[in-house]
């Protein structure tokens, strides 16, 4: 299977629209891994990560 990869650096509020399911990944800096305002962002990524931070297993997610 051949896979692409692409690094964007710049301000999100300037980025391109992507289309759905382009992103597998959120880097932040500095990184908030478990701060609530993630949730929905790792959810939308991971249906799992989304079942675990909602019952509080952020280690899972």
């Amino acid at each position: 299977m051949k896979t692409s990869h692409r690094v964007l650096f710049r301000d999100a509020r300037k980025i391109e629209l992507l289309p759905d399911g382009a992103i597998d990944l959120v880097l932040t800096s500095p990184p908030y891994p478990m701060i609530a305002m993630w949730d929905e962002s790792f959810s939308a990524l991971s249906p799992a990560a989304g079942v675990a931070l909602k019952r509080g297993d952020g280690r899972a997610a």
